[in-house]
């Protein structure tokens, strides 16, 4: 038993383990921007987030083969606005567990990658709850200067020491490319509770063929807050 235990707590870890800071990418949300007056700059906060790919290759090199996902569509009004995404990873012992979260469609997005969007972020908020990329929603989120499409201009935000893997903590200061963002470790930040629950599943037994989203307002949300 205790053997078993071990495998587990294991393999959690793997999958908690912070990603190469190549693998992680930032996002500035609208909302956080404004125009400085005397400087004429746009300047706005950094969110960090994974793509679908790396949660995946992350599944993939920790269970290896061991894990499976279903998406249901959630349907509102005779529309799809999301998916809930149903994650089961199976221990070496034949145990499972499954955990579910929900992603979003954004709107203005064209249909078919609006679909495809809100797959991957089911996807990836349910990964989070086996711990895969919990850890980048204790980063601060760093003023950056952006660019008129909100992209960010200059270096990118660098990663802390303990969001680093550990073969590069300790490293040398970043190149001219990043800087630091200075976040406090997770022991010393509360965990936001709630962050990554888009919102409640509601029934979604409707099958998708056929059903395209309209230009209609969806929320996305990044860190536990609509933008």
């Amino acid at each position: 038993m205790a053997n078993a235990k071990a495998t587990v707590d294991s393999i959690l870890a793997a999958l908690a383990a912070p990603f190469h800071p190549d693998a992680v990418r930032w996002r500035v949300p609208r909302n956080t921007v404004s125009e400085q007056v005397r400087s004429h700059k746009r300047l706005g906060r950094a969110f960090a987030y994974l793509d679908a790919r790396a949660v995946t290759d992350r599944l993939n090199a920790t269970l290896a083969g061991r894990w499976s996902s279903h998406q249901t569509p959630i349907i509102e009004n005779g529309v799809v606005t999301g998916f809930l995404c149903a994650l089961t990873i199976q221990f070496p012992d034949g145990s499972s567990s499954t955990r579910t979260d929900v992603g979003v469609i954004e709107d203005g997005t064209l249909p078919d990658i609006a679909l495809k969007a809100g797959v991957s972020d089911a996807l990836k908020r349910a990964a989070v709850q086996f711990g895969v990329g919990r850890y980048l929603y204790d980063l601060d989120q760093p003023q950056v200067e952006v660019d008129a499409a909100g992209r960010i201009i200059g270096p990118r935000p660098a990663l802390p020491d303990w969001a680093l893997p550990e073969e590069l903590r300790g490293a040398p200061e970043p190149a001219s490319g990043s800087f630091r963002t200075g976040s406090a470790g997770p022991e010393q930040r509360k965990v936001r509770q709630g962050s990554h629950r888009a919102t409640q599943a509601r029934s979604a037994t409707h099958q998708l063929d056929g059903l395209v989203p309209p230009r209609h307002r969806l929320v996305r949300f990044i860190d536990g807050e609509s933008v």
